[in-house]
């Protein structure tokens, strides 16, 4: 027995597009030295509830809903000091002279 609020079916029919893209992804990023490329679709399924760690308590990690706000901002500033300003130049065409 699953605890979830979702079917079998429901849950396949929401990873199908994952399990089509995810080897397309592969197929593009990975030498074919290192891997064989695959049109293959991937198979989504449920893992037996046995072998499959559960949180069943999910404020045990420290981010609660009064913090999390925060922790989201600190990473989005996180990732503009790493990234920089985003290089948007081409929407945006200097006027004729």
């Amino acid at each position: 027995m699953f605890l979830t609020v979702i079917d079998n079916k429901e849950m396949r029919n929401s990873c199908r597009p994952f399990t089509k893209m995810i080897p397309a992804i592969l197929n593009g990023m990975i030498p074919t030295a290192v891997r064989k490329k695959s049109d293959k679709q991937f198979i989504a399924q449920r893992l037996k509830s046995k072998s499959v760690p559960r949180n069943d308590n999910p404020g045990d990690c420290g981010l609660s809903d009064e913090i999390i706000q925060d922790v989201r901002r600190k990473l989005a500033a996180q990732i503009y000091d790493v990234v920089g300003e985003p290089q948007i130049t081409d929407l945006f065409p200097a006027p004729p002279k």
